[in-house]
Parts: C-alpha cells; structure tokens; sequence
C-alpha cells in the first residue's frame, strides 16, 4: 500500500559536491564520507567538506573510500590513480615517491586486507596489486578483468573476475568456479564467510558452490549487496532498494527509493542507514522501521491534516480536501465534491456510523448510501445532548434537532445557512477547537484566547486564570479519568487545567520540542501525545513528574509540522507534513551509543594554538576559543553542549554553538569540561581541557620578596643618609656656635639644630627590628599584615622626617605615638595594651616638643612590660594650672629593677638635654620625674613630663 522507509533526502542543496554519488563510509573519527562524480565530500552532521583535484585527490570520479589499519582514507578513482587522506592531507604519486610506484593505469575496483594488515587493489584492466607495511607495491597477478576481492578468514585471496570466482592465493591456481558474466560488472558483497553476488536481477550465494538466492523480475538490473542485519539483506538496483529476509525468505514486494539507482549503502555506528544513488543523492533514515505513505500509492497530497481512529479502521485527512479510509488490507480514498484546495480539519464518526468531514469551506457528511455536504467553514464540531457547537469564524451554538434539519437538508446555499446560522453565533472569534468536560462547561479554543460557557450564559474569556490563555489555542483535550484540561497554546506549549486552576504546564526549557503545540492525543495506555511544529513527544500522565520525552527525536524523526496523532493497538500514526508516518511501538529501541566529541582547535588571543596535556599560558594569553564538534547524525545538527571551566564557574551552562569564548580570565589554574546532548537527552562522554595562566612576573612570590628587599634596603640606606646629613648638619652648626658663641642669634640656632637632632634620636634597633618583622610577615605569606605594618612604618618615617619647627600640635604628637606604640605592639606580638587620653578639648591648639615622649614609651616597652610578657601602657595628657602634664604608666617590672642599659641611660640623657635646652631658650621651667614602684604592692613606673602650656598663634610653625 505504498509503505517504505521514513528518509530524509541530502543533496548538493545541502552542500554535497554532487548528487551523483558512487560510494559511502564512515571514518574511525565517525566523520561520513562519500565518493561523487566531483570528488569526495566529507559530512559532520552541520555541514560538507568537498575535496577534489586542487585538493590533492588525483582523480575527481570516487567509486570506492575505505581506511586501512594505519588510519589512512584511501580513495579509488576512476582513472587508476591511488592516494590517501592522512592528518588533513592528500598524499600521492605528486608529492609522496613510494606512490610513484603504483602504476595501474585502469579503473579500481575493490580491496581487501589480509591478516597483517596489508593492502589489496584490484582494477579492471591492470590486474591485482599488494601494498605490503614497508609501503611497497607488488603486482601479483597481471590478468584482467577484476571486480571484487575478498580475504577469508581461512587466510586466502579471492576475486571475482570476468571469468569467475579465483583463488588469488597461489597465482597458479584455477578458478574456483566458472562464472560468465558477459562482460557484465557483478556486485559482490563478503559477510561472514559467504559471499553474495548480484548479476542482472539475481542474487546468489556461494559458500563452497553457486547458489540462486533471489530473482528480482527480469528488467531489473542488480547494482548494490549488503547486509543490514543478520537476517535483512538491502538489494539496490537501477529502479530503487529492495529488502530481503534471508531468515523468512521474503523478499519486499515492491522497491523503496523507486526511481533512483542505488550504489551503496552504509550502516553508522548509531545504526542511521545512508543510501546513496546516481541523481537523487544520499537517502538518509535513522531507523528503517519507520514507515511513511508515499503521496503516489496513498494520497494525491503528502500534506496530512488530521485522523481519526474508527475500530480499527483510520480515517485520514489531508490538503487538497481528501480524505480516506485505511485499514489492514485495503485503502480507499476520496475528494470532497467541491473544487477547493483547502485542508481537511476534522474527522468525525458519530452514533448511526455516518462520518462527518470539515474543511475550512464545507462541512460533508457521509453514510453507508448517501454524501452531502453544507457550505460553512468548521474546524472542530461538538455534540451534546442538547446542542451541536461548530467551530467556525465565530462560534455557532444549534440544537441538534436543527443540525440534523441542515444534514438531511442535503445541499444548502451559502447564503441562506449564513442567514440561518446568523442568530445562532454566541462568539465572534475566529475557534479551532472545542472540548466539554463532566460538569458540561464546554472550553473553546480560539485565535484570541481559551473561552469557557457555562450553562447558557455567553461564552467568558479565561484570561483571568492565566495571563497564557490570552494567546491563540491550537487544541483541547478533556481527559475524564483525571478531570484534566490538555490545552495546546501557539507559544506557551502544554497548559493543563483543573477545576479551574492551571496544575502544571510544560514548554520548551522543560523539554517539548516546541513551544507551538499543534495537536494532541489521549492514548488508553495513560499517554498524552503532543504533536508540535517541530516533532511528536510524549508525556506519561500517570507520573507524578510528569516528564516530557522528545519521543520524535528518539525514534530519529527529523523536524517536522506534527498535525495529529492516533494509535490503533501497537502502530502509532502521525500526520505530518511529509506524510502518514506509522512506527510500530512494540519495537525494541536500538540502544543508544555515545555521541562521539572532539576538540577541534584551540584560539588564544586569536591565535591557533596546538592542544598538550596542560597548556600553559602566560597572563596576557587571557582570551581563549574553544572549538569542538560533536558527531551524532541521528540528531543532524540538533546537538546541545554543556559546558563549565572549574576555576571560574561550577555549574553547567548551554549553547548550540560549537565554540566557547572566555575574556579576560585572571591568572590560575583552569579545567574546561564539555559534552554533547542530543535531542533525547542521550550524551557524549566528557572531555577535558585543562590549562594554567600565569601570573605576571609582578605578583610572583619571589618578585614581591626580591621587591620588598631592595625597599628595605632603600628605607634603611635612605635613613642612614639622613641622619648623617643631619649629624653633618649639626656639627657645621655646633661649629659656627662654638666659633660665634657671643652671637645670640648663632647660640638660638645651636639650640634649635640641637633639639633637631634629638628628635632624630630613634633607636636605631627600633628601625632594623621594624624591618626584620616586616621581612618576617612575608616569609609566612601574611602579604596582608606585612602590607599594614609597611604602610604604618612608612608613615611613621614620613611624619618623623617631615618635622622642620621646635614644637608641633598635641593633637600630631599623639597620633605619632599612636603609630609608634602600634608597631612596637605589633612587633612584641600584642604582648601588652596600651591606651592614650587626653582631657584637652582642643589639642589642635596645645604645642609640645616633637616625640618628646617617644624614648620614654620604648623604655617602659623594652625594659618593663616585655620581661612580664603581659602588661599595659598608658599615655595621658592633662592641664594642671597652667602646666602641661605628661605621663608616661607601664606595669612591668618596675624602675628599680629594670636593667640600667647603655641604651636606656641615653634615651633619658637626651630628653634631659632637649628639656634643659628649651629652658634655656625660652626661660621656663621643663621638667621630667621617675616615680617606681607606683606603690608598695604592685610595681610598675610613671614617667611624668612637665612642660609650660604654649598655645598657637595662628602661626604657621605647626604644619
């Protein structure tokens, strides 16, 4: 009845050198080859590469391509020349000295292997040639004629010539039997010890004898043998493919592919069949169980609208305005009477086995005796008890003792049913659906929304329950057993109600192929079949997960309109736009190998860069592209690619594209994890692409420490500089005084250059320890810490030698002791707390000498608190009368007990000497006492400096 394979057709529109085409192959890679009229091609899945003669192949005619075990594609031309594809290059007789020495000067016909891997070429007119693991040609047989080779499992050589089948083995042996071909090319083809051959229209086999296997009719002309299976054995000829079952020895009674001469076949590793043909191009079919229904032997349309299931008889409509009945063993089909290209819409059978017809003209109702027909519009029509609704421009509500007045009317005008029908319009929307549920509310699809009538008020638009239900319904189901609402929507997908309320929905992110639901069925298995404009899936509503399986991709359907769906027992139909598909759903799934996926280059800052195991990347190489591909043909194009770079994103991401671009990574390690998905969720193993950035050389470890060495080394230097200048200074100065003492304007610059120097006076183990502690944060890679003892110290420095008057303001001073007493905390390790108050509202306004105070604080550090390993500091500055009152507490160890160090002695030395210069100078009073223990049980010192109160002037001797 006109029933063959489901294929999609390839050509050169898609990119195929030629459509004549010789010879198919699928390479280790898994990429498919095939062998044109125009060279070779080489397919992906996306897109043809097509190679010929400007790209090393010598000869653009292809009969044959195969690859030997050394991974070279080898291509067998018609003008005898013999090259290889190897590593995205063409090597022969041109460019490569060893395949000079192949001189067959004939067409190539066959090749085989022997057990070692070397390689046989036969030819028509220049014997048979040896291709040894040395690369060395041998002739070792000069006779003609050859068509076919093959090597046994036995270890022999055979070959089908113009004389017959000989033993290639010995040179010297006969022919193992006779065959007269007549000069005739015969097909053979070498499955597991058995070799078939097709000559004219027969088929034989031979073992150890010649025996007829099948007989096609006598014009046919056998031009292709393989085997699909064990069993099923493909037969092309010039006049389209024939199936033969070897096990049930039947043979398919009609060709498939009718019109087209078949060259070869070949079955992929996912088990897609490819068939390829001089003129028609290349057949493709992912699963040859699928069957379609010729538009030749079915319908006069390939275009199928709707269906409707009647027993076990089928009801098909289509374009056009035909319809018909299909069952087990017959087809009938029919043309509404009127001249109309319109579809068909619906199909009805109802109560007394009259069939209704819609069309988006007329409305024909047929029986057993009698056709009629009406002129009106109507995509759906429902019956009620008391009402008939159709589906129409608008919505017509009629009694169904009116209907059947206007169906036993037979014939009526447009016009007078337009005026009949005018009153009985309840809503003016354009409908294509109806559906009624068990408390008789009656849902309407429509071009503008989801309609609802209950009882006999006006239909109301449900938009109110969702905001999708505004958008154009395709279909409704009502399902009785769940109390459930299946609502087909042009772009939200599958909306489901119940009671009033939307339960679940699914659209494309949760897995329907499209979210334009076009139809929808209700199996008596639990299933809801959702046809799509894009494929069938399939939604198992006894799940409580409700999952969406892309059932279409599955099965391997391309992309297609899905207009409506049936099942009667286990054979499901498919209205499409390519025909009535039918898949027997009682079939085994061919279960599903990995999608192959490769890496195809590798882009950094757009440049090519070659793959290894770990690239290395210096930091300005922070612009990669990755290319890949993935090799599934099932899915043709249709793959997704998931993909996450640990060390930058941990969750997986999606495109369809086949490259991946990060920017501006920063310096680390990274791994690039990739896979492919196909339509049906099966998935390709992960690929990893690991990689490091560098950081740049100024954030290395040992850049910093180098870095931060020769600082410190400048710190010191710088320092030590200073204070020369300064004691250089001093000594002009202290000079000049000595030599000029009578001049009191010399002796006031000796006192001031003297109190210069004392302020410069810091203990010089203070700095070097700062710099051991700062040198120790580093090696212990605490980069932060040492970071904030640097910015403080540095600071410190900044401040101490920004100092150029006499006397700064309270307020400066405290915050320098605030600094310095912070780093000496820092520095012992936070062994002691400290704490500075001050009761003067305004220390802006107070002046005191500058780090008066500083050598006071590192003695009661050093030589009180430090031998405790715990204890306090407190700095206080008060006003008593009309003196400054600064004290110095720590709770060590005490005065009298600290150690009198050479060191402590000279830090208490030059306060005196500041102290007994600045009486001299301005005739006050400066004073420092030392009280220790504070009392009889505790010890502990108090250092209290007393200075006169001297505010500023708003003079400028504190900046």
């Amino acid at each position: 009845m006109g029933q063959e394979p489901y294929y999609q057709k390839i050509g050169s529109a898609n990119g195929l050198a030629s459509n004549n085409i010789y010879y198919s192959f699928q390479d280790r890679d898994g990429f498919m080859w095939f062998g044109t009229d125009l060279g070779a091609s080489r397919f992906d899945g996306y897109n043809f590469e097509n190679f010929n003669h400007s790209d090393g192949l010598l000869g653009n005619e292809i009969f044959t391509i195969f690859q030997d075990p050394q991974g070279r594609i080898w291509f067998l031309s018609l003008n005898g020349e013999l090259c290889y594809f190897k590593d995205e290059k063409f090597y022969n007789s041109e460019n490569t000295g060893w395949m000079g020495e192949f001189k067959a000067n004939s067409i190539l016909s066959s090749y085989c292997f022997n057990k070692k891997g070397e390689m046989y070429v036969s030819t028509r007119g220049g014997g048979v040639y040896k291709l040894d693991l040395k690369n060395k040609f041998t002739q070792i047989t000069k006779t003609n004629g050859h068509y076919a080779l093959w090597y046994t499992t036995n270890d022999e050589l055979f070959s089908l010539s113009a004389f017959g089948i000989e033993n290639l083995t010995d040179d010297s042996s006969d022919s193992v039997i006779a065959m007269d071909l007549h000069e005739q090319f015969a097909r053979t083809h070498y499955f597991r010890n058995e070799l078939f051959v097709g000559f004219t229209n027969k088929l034989y086999i031979y073992t150890d004898h010649l025996m007829e296997l099948v007989k096609l009719k006598e014009s046919t002309v056998i031009t292709w043998v393989q085997h699909l299976d064990n069993s099923n054995i493909l037969i092309g000829t010039r006049d389209g493919m024939y199936f033969y079952d070897r096990i049930k020895d039947k043979l398919s009674i009609e060709s498939t592919m009718t019109g087209s001469l078949i060259t070869s076949s070949f079955q992929d590793r996912e088990g897609n069949l490819w068939v390829t043909s001089l003129g028609n191009g290349i057949f493709f079919s992912s699963q040859p169980e699928i069957r379609v229904y010729d538009n030749q032997s079915y319908f006069p349309t390939q275009q199928i609208t709707c269906l409707k299931r009647q027993d076990s008889t089928l009801w098909v409509g289509g374009r056009g305005g035909y319809y018909g009945k299909l069952n087990s063993s017959s087809l009938v089909h029919y043309k509404t009477e009127t001249d109309i290209t319109q579809p068909v819409t619906q199909i009805l059978t109802i109560a007394d086995d009259s069939t209704i017809i819609t069309t988006k003209t007329s409305i024909i109702f047929r029986d057993r005796k009698n056709v009629s027909h009406i002129n009106l519009l109507a995509n759906d029509i429902l019956f009620t008890p008391k009402h008939v609704y159709i589906a129409s421009g608008g919505l017509v509500k009629i009694t169904t003792k009116e209907f059947d007045e206007i169906r036993h009317n037979g014939y009526v005008s447009s016009r007078n049913l337009s005026l009949r029908l005018r009153d009985n319009v309840i809503l003016e929307a354009n409908s294509t659906g109806l559906a009624i549920n068990s408390k008789e509310i009656v849902f309407i699809a429509t071009q503008r929304g989801l309609y609802q009538e209950i009882g006999d008020k006006p239909p109301t638009h449900m938009g109110n329950v969702d905001r999708r239900f505004h958008s154009p319904i395709n279909d409704l189901i009502f399902d009785t057993l769940n109390n459930c609402l299946y609502i087909a929507t042009t772009n939200y997908g599958l909306i489901v109600l119940k009671n009033g309320k939307v339960i679940y929905s699914r659209d494309s992110k949760e897995g329907l192929s499209s979210n334009n639901v076009q139809s929808l069925y209700r199996d008596d298995h639990r299933n809801l079949w959702i046809g799509t404009a894009n494929n069938i899936d399939l939604l198992r509503i006894d799940n409580s997960n409700h999952p969406v399986i892309k059932f279409g991709a599955s099965i391997g359907l391309k992309s297609m309109r899905v207009s409506a769906i049936e099942r009667i027992k286990n054979t499901l139909y498919i209205a499409s736009e390519d025909g009535l598909i039918t898949y027997q759903l009682n079939k085994s799934h061919r279960s599903e190998v990995p999608i192959i996926l490769i890496y195809q280059d590798v882009l950094v800052n757009s440049i090519k860069k070659s793959f290894s195991s770990k690239m290395e990347l210096e930091h300005f190489e922070n612009s990669i592209t990755i290319r890949f591909l993935g090799l599934s043909y099932k899915d043709m194009g249709n793959l997704t690619y998931a993909y996450k770079l640990q060390g930058f994103q941990n969750t997986w991401n999606f495109t369809k594209n086949r490259s991946i671009t990060f920017e501006a990574l920063e310096a680390g390690e990274y791994s690039l994890q990739l896979k492919a998905i196909s339509a049906s969720g099966n998935e390709s193993h992960i690929i990893i692409l690991p990689f490091i950035i560098h950081q740049p050389i100024w954030k290395t470890t040992w850049f910093i420490v180098l870095t931060l060495g020769l600082l410190t080394l400048g710190i010191v230097i710088s320092w030590l500089l200073r204070i020369r200048h300064v004691k250089n200074k001093f000594t002009l100065q202290s000079q000049v005084i000595l030599a000029e003492k009578e001049n009191l304007e010399l002796e006031k610059a000796y006192l001031l250059a003297e109190q210069k120097a004392g302020i410069l006076q810091i203990n010089p183990h203070f700095l070097f320890n700062s710099l051991n502690t700062i040198k120790g944060f580093y090696a212990r890679e605490k980069f932060n810490e040492g970071s904030r003892f640097i910015s403080k110290f540095s600071k410190l420095l900044r401040s101490i030698l920004e100092i150029n008057t006499q006397f700064i303001s309270l307020e400066r001073e405290i915050n320098l002791l605030d600094l310095y007493i912070a780093l000496m905390q820092k520095r012992y390790e936070d062994v002691f707390e400290y704490e500075i108050t001050s009761t003067f509202s305004n220390p802006k306004q107070i002046l005191i000498p500058p780090m008066i105070l500083q050598p006071l604080v590192e003695n009661a550090v050093i030589h009180g608190i430090a031998p405790l390993d715990k204890g306090k500091l407190i700095v206080s500055f008060t006003q008593e009368e009309d003196e400054l009152v600064c004290k110095v507490i720590d709770n060590g160890v005490g005065y009298k007990q600290e150690s009198t160090s050479k060191h402590k002695s000279i830090g208490i030395s030059n306060i005196h000497d500041r102290l007994n210069l600045l009486t001299q100078q301005f005739g006050a009073d400066y004073s420092l006492t030392i009280k220790s223990p504070l009392d009889e049980r505790t010890f502990g010192t108090e250092i209290c400096l007393r200075t006169p109160i001297k505010e500023e002037k708003n003079e400028s001797n504190n900046n």
